[in-house]
């Protein structure tokens, strides 16, 4: 009998492994940015932004208003529009050209997850590349929307991997996402959590703010001449209460909760006097509590648990905070997809995740939501969700004299 494709894959050198997955993400990359126009409103702020960073400077183009990003990806695109206007090329949105710095960026990651992925067994680190590689979520909101959500997913990601082996790396990479966009901030619970489960908390939890500090400063110090407060009044104050809304297109439980509409005002009441934001911000703040009893009493290799934890809190900001839009579940995607490699057990609530989250940045790209003909998203979204505590209860009520599975890494 012949062995199947899987298998005799499983021949190839890792290197190998890693560079078709790597070339077949780029060409893929390359064929959908160059044949889809995307979401063409985004394309065009970011190439504003190029441009106005380029012909005043960072500091003019904060104080003149209208950026509402940290200024890591806007030194990128500088860089960008100094090539394009030095090599004379009209990048319009909705062409390949518009999204090539976000495809840069993504293929120059894939080689920090090859080396990240070291000391994981071979099969596991073989399933990490590939769904970080060719997950059909990153591709699709950097290839043909146009965005850079897997900048900052990446970069959470790396830092809860690391945060209990290399507390300072972690804290760089936490500060990277920080200055590239505010989202990361989500899973700062779960990194000052491991800090305090392991010996010597004093000395990692300053190890964690030194290395996070560092790209903070840096970053920020070219707007010391006047752009500094400009850039943390819009990028960090101001982004919290930019879009008031219950939910921008995010297929979570606003949709389905309370007969509400997902568009109607999150300063509206929802109960007990308390408005709709309250009430998704009280939720969040259970569920990074929950996430850190579960840090506490699980068993499982600590990597893997908070890994497992940050999915769990990513997740719970997407599903139960307000002003979400729905690119805002690249994060849980990409750290659900990195566990879904290492335990089986996993990979169908990271599928479900993954195939939700692509199909809500689909109808929101080419089409327009529908509240309740795109309701399965909602339904399946909660599903997923509702698996997720499920298994992590489960292993917390594990009686403490079964040892657990071993991990690659331990």
């Amino acid at each position: 009998m012949s062995e199947s494709p899987v298998r005799r894959s499983g021949r190839w050198p890792g290197w190998a492994w890693f560079l078709a997955c790597a070339l077949a993400s780029l060409a893929i990359q390359l064929l959908l940015a160059a044949t889809t126009r995307g979401y063409v409103a985004d394309q065009a702020i970011f190439l504003r932004w190029a441009e106005e960073v380029r012909a005043w400077g960072l500091s003019r183009a904060y104080e003149a208003g209208g950026i509402d990003y940290p200024p890591l990806y806007l030194y990128v695109l500088d860089v960008y529009a100094r090539l394009a206007s030095a090599g004379h090329l009209n990048v319009r949105p909705g062409t390949l050209w518009a999204k090539l710095p976000g495809v840069i960026l993504y293929a120059a990651f894939m080689p920090l997850i090859w080396r990240l992925s070291r000391g994981l067994s071979e099969d596991k680190r073989r399933w990490a590349i590939a769904t970080y590689c060719l997950n059909p979520v990153l591709i699709f909101d950097t290839a043909v929307w146009g965005q850079v959500d897997v900048l900052d997913a990446t970069l959470a990601l790396v830092a809860v991997w690391l945060v209990a082996r290399r507390p300072l790396l972690a804290g760089v990479a936490l500060g990277l996402g920080l200055a590239a966009k505010f989202e990361t901030i989500v899973v700062l619970p779960v990194l000052v959590g491991a800090a305090l489960l392991v010996p010597n908390r004093v000395r990692r939890v300053t190890a964690m703010a030194l290395g996070a500090l560092m790209p903070l400063a840096l970053s920020a110090l070219p707007l010391a001449g006047g752009g500094l407060w400009p850039m943390i009044r819009s990028a960090y104050i101001g982004t919290t209460s930019e879009y008031p809304y219950l939910s921008m297109n995010a297929m979570n439980i606003w949709f389905d909760l309370l007969d509400a509409s997902p568009y109607a005002s999150d300063r509206s009441t929802a109960l007990l006097g308390l408005s709709y934001k309250d009430v998704g911000l009280l939720l969040l703040a259970a569920a990074c509590l929950a996430a850190l009893a579960y840090l506490a009493r699980s068993r499982r290799a600590l990597p893997v648990r908070l890994l497992i934890a940050a999915a769990f809190v990513s997740f719970s900001f997407f599903m139960l905070a307000t002003e979400m839009h729905e690119r805002y579940v690249v994060l849980a995607v990409a750290l659900m997809a990195w566990l879904g490699a290492l335990d089986k057990r996993w990979r169908a609530v990271a599928a479900a995740v993954a195939f939700s989250a692509f199909w809500n940045l689909w109808v929101v790209c080419f089409g327009a939501v529908n509240a309740q003909q795109d309701a399965w998203m909602v339904y399946l979204n909660l599903a997923a969700y509702g698996a997720t505590g499920v298994i992590m209860v489960r292993e917390v009520r594990r009686p403490r004299t079964v040892r657990p599975a071993p991990e690659a890494i331990e």
